[in-house]
């Protein structure tokens, strides 16, 4: 649980840092509680609009997610969902 909370936190700090720097960023993070990250979502923005999902991860169990990218889905680790995270 304290892992959780942990991965949680450093992505939620992450999309507030991209939101607060960059306002058509396009990120969104669904929570599903405080201690569990559902979801975090990169968006296409065109001109301030969101016009589509870039991509996106679902949390699947410890420390896996499903990217899906393009209509294809690869398994990926927590370092990974930060790093995109780190480069939107």
């Amino acid at each position: 649980m304290a892992k959780d909370k942990k991965l949680f936190h450093s992505l939620l700090d992450l999309v507030l840092e991209k939101q607060d720097s960059e306002v058509d960023a396009g990120i969104d993070m669904n929570v599903s509680t405080l201690g569990c990250t559902a979801s975090v979502w990169l968006m296409n923005v065109d001109d301030g609009k969101v016009i589509g999902a870039k991509e996106y991860y679902t949390r699947i169990g410890d420390e896996a997610w499903a990217k899906t990218k393009d209509g294809k889905t690869e398994i990926v680790r927590d370092e990974d969902v930060l790093e995109a995270l780190r480069n939107a």
